[in-house]
């Protein structure tokens, strides 16, 4: 029952946890300016700033400023973490566990946690722990997702240390 409990658990939060993205540096201005700042976003974005491409994502995937669009907003994410923004990857690792923009594929999810993490991304590594301990596009793995979880405790994220500990506590 308690193993079922936790694998209900670490679904929800899985599920839930993305990266909390904080937008900074790019300001997107209402009306009449925001055709100006995405044209200029766009430029910043071709000339290889990978954290103006994420936020570009993100604006359309909020409509924040423009008409909302995930399939546009999956494009940036992408721009984004090829570009080698972790937070991004982690975005993008995301919107394929959910669908949004994308056909929904833990495996493509997993790949995209694994490069955030690697990146040194805490959600990155706090959502490829998750699938490891579910065994969501990954094969089921305690040992592995202690890993991650770990890394993710390191990096300073509390959820990770909170499941780091839970799981720890449920191989004992």
């Amino acid at each position: 029952m308690m193993h079922r409990f936790f694998l209900t658990l670490l679904a929800i939060v899985h599920m839930t946890v993305m990266a909390e993205v904080a937008p900074s540096g790019v300001v997107f201005a209402d009306d009449q300016s925001d055709l100006q700042e995405v044209e200029r976003g766009n430029k910043l974005c071709n000339e290889g700033n990978a954290y103006t491409c994420g936020y570009l994502g993100y604006i359309y995937s909020t409509g924040t400023g423009v008409k909302q669009d995930e399939f546009k907003a999956v494009e940036y994410y992408r721009k984004a973490c090829d570009g080698g923004n972790a937070s991004w990857c982690n975005q993008l690792g995301a919107n394929y566990k959910n669908g949004k923009g994308v056909t929904q594929d833990d495996f493509k999810a997993v790949k995209f946690y694994k490069k955030s993490c690697d990146g040194g991304e805490r959600y990155g590594c706090f959502n490829l722990g998750m699938a490891y301990a579910s065994g969501d596009g990954v094969r089921q793995s305690d040992s592995d997702a202690l890993e991650y979880l770990g890394k993710a405790c390191d990096l300073k994220y509390k959820e990770g240390c909170d499941f780091y500990a839970m799981l720890k506590t449920k191989k004992k």
